[in-house]
């Protein structure tokens, strides 16, 4: 994601997205991985607000650990359906695709959403084969950039948690 700006650019479409999410009330958890690691960003329990300094310091680089985040994803998910059962959730994977594997999904989200953030010349179509195995919506992020809103009308009822 370091290259041609496309962290930059995902951190601008987080910002949206966590703005919209306030708007309407709603919580948001932020997991990222690099470098063999996955961790929590943004917990849902912190205050809305200050999102330009929690994603300003979102850091890029090393591999991209997807297997780890996926795992670290549903872990968080299997503790947040036993906090709030009925409780649904949006999961937003934003990737350049730039992953040596396709995991299963992580269990516990209603909707699944791939924002694919490659742009070069030789496309390895990661994010889109991964949309497809799990059965999710893609959308290319020079796309979602131009919609309206970062949340599909269909991705943004009441009691929702994005992550």
């Amino acid at each position: 994601m370091l290259s041609r700006n496309k962290l930059s650019m995902a951190k601008g479409l987080i910002l949206q997205i966590a703005r919209q999410i306030r708007e309407q009330r709603e919580k948001l958890v932020v997991i990222g991985f690099r470098n063999d690691q996955a961790s929590i960003l943004r917990r849902p329990d912190q205050c809305a607000g200050l999102d330009e300094c929690w994603i300003r310091s979102i850091q890029g680089g090393g591999t991209t650990p997807l297997r780890k985040g996926i795992v670290t994803t549903e872990q968080f998910l299997q503790r947040y359906q036993r906090q709030f059962p009925g409780g649904t959730v949006d999961l937003w994977l934003l990737t350049d695709g730039r992953f040596r594997e396709l995991p299963e999904r992580p269990k516990g989200a209603e909707h699944y959403i791939v924002i694919d953030f490659e742009d070069g010349r030789i496309r390895l179509a990661k994010a889109r084969q991964l949309a497809q195995q799990w059965n999710a919506n893609y959308f290319r992020s020079a796309d979602v950039f131009q919609m309206d809103s970062p949340i599909p009308s269909h991705c943004s009822p009441v009691n929702r948690q994005a992550f």
